[in-house]
């Protein structure tokens, strides 16, 4: 487990940061580096699925009991458990505080029948099985969502099957779904009306349908996002709008009009994988860049702020980001792919209502280095470098290169360039 306490003055403008960062792997008793689900129950226990590899990680569920006060210690569920599969795609809590994933791989890389991919659910200590016992009509889903009825929806090729607790029925293309189904996502707003979209097929657009369980009727409600931005995420923000997170920026929906933000990016430097929204309805953003690795993007309904930018995320994150969760504690839990699982416990305050810019700069080259790192900043500015434990490994006096010792073990660095009025961080990689 890696753990490092960072607390910054970012800006003049007093925003201030101080986080937790903490990584959890397989190393922690994780059940799986690969993470693609993550969710928060009642009591405040993260689970999280694991996505197994070919060769050594067995994937699974695993938990932070935190009922029990075993934080930073997981328990760990396996088929040995009695899971359907070890591949988990999804994890939602029901209101009765149960647990419910959604397991296997995708349906084009093995039989569609096949019975080892099916939903379980997890109550009174033990996993189950919800299979032909409960009529389930499909042996594969992709996602799972409960309304406010506490009705279990589930997302596949065929539609959308819906559980009241006794009987089934199916959403699918006579009751005006998209004619190629393809239907991944489903989330349900504070209205109770649900939220259905469809990923490309070919050259056609996405596709959105809303659908009202008492009025029994699929309306039509957007396809105009381009095929060529996958949809990664559909989330509710408190104000009730609909976040659309695509691989090239996000969408707002506010019932009358579509915005698109982060829009000059693309699949490679602009891939935003989901949003969460914290106490004070600052939207905490997972960004990922093929070239620089994974960033967390905050916005106030105004400007945007980058966590990694302003004072270095201290992990090096360079696959995916996949999902995220905020608990009651304000913390941050992200799902990543090779990562295992990041947590961030603080908060952000000062954020400006206008857009905020800094005229201090820094510029660190070569990067990464196996010699000595040059630095170019303002002539007048403090330079520390800290390993990522929050230590400080040496402060450049009078020169604005560094060189480490013979020691100095090779890894990431912060560099942090300060003067009067600002600060400003990046991440150095020394490789001997």
């Amino acid at each position: 487990m890696k753990r490092l306490y960072l607390t910054f003055l970012l800006l003049t403008t007093s925003l201030f940061a101080q986080l937790t960062f903490t990584q959890y792997t397989t190393d922690d008793g994780l059940c799986d580096n690969r993470c693609r689900a993550i969710a928060v129950d009642s009591t405040g226990n993260i689970w999280t699925g694991g996505w197994p590899g070919p060769i050594y990680e067995s994937g699974g569920v695993s938990c932070f009991d935190k009922e029990q006060g075993e934080w930073h210690t997981w328990s760990t569920y396996t088929t040995d458990w009695n899971l359907s599969n070890n591949h988990i795609s999804d994890i939602q809590v029901d209101r009765d505080n149960t647990v419910w994933v959604v397991t296997g791989v995708n349906v084009w890389f093995g039989d569609p029948a096949d019975t080892n991919k099916i939903p379980c659910f997890y109550r009174d200590g033990e996993w189950n099985r919800f299979d032909h016992r409960y009529g389930l009509p499909e042996f594969w889903y992709r996602e799972m969502h409960f309304d406010y009825d506490g009705r279990l929806w589930l997302t596949s090729d065929r539609g959308a099957d819906c559980y009241n607790g006794t009987s089934w029925f199916r959403l699918d293309m006579s009751d005006g779904l998209r004619e190629y189904p393809y239907l991944y996502h489903v989330v349900v707003d504070q209205d109770s009306v649900l939220w259905f979209a469809f990923g490309s097929f070919d050259d056609d657009p996405h596709v959105l349908r809303i659908y009202s369980y008492e009025d029994h009727l699929v309306e039509h409600v957007i396809d105009s996002i381009s095929p060529i931005s996958n949809i990664n995420h559909l989330r509710i923000s408190p104000d009730n709008n609909i976040w659309i997170c695509t691989s090239r920026g996000f969408y707002v929906y506010d019932r009358s009009t579509f915005h698109h933000y982060l829009s000059r990016d693309d699949d490679d430097t602009g891939r935003i994988y989901d949003v969460g929204f914290d106490s004070s309805g600052l939207a905490w953003l997972l960004k990922y860049n093929t070239y620089v690795g994974c960033d967390l993007v905050l916005y106030n309904g105004t400007s945007f702020t980058s966590v990694d930018s302003l004072y270095g995320i201290p992990f090096e994150l360079y696959h995916k980001p996949y999902e995220l969760v905020i608990d009651e504690e304000d913390t941050k839990w992200i799902a990543t792919d090779g990562h295992g699982i990041i947590s961030i416990e603080g908060s952000v305050s000062g954020l400006d209502e206008t857009p905020i810019t800094s005229s201090l700069a820094l510029n660190a080259y070569p990067n990464p280095f196996n010699s000595s790192c040059r630095m170019e900043t303002a002539e007048d500015a403090e330079i520390e470098i800290f390993d990522i434990r929050g230590n400080l490994v040496q402060k450049l006096d009078n020169t604005d290169v560094f060189t480490p010792t013979e020691d100095t073990p090779s890894g990431v660095y912060l560099v942090r360039a300060r003067t009067q009025k600002e600060a400003i961080t990046k991440k150095i990689h020394f490789v001997k």
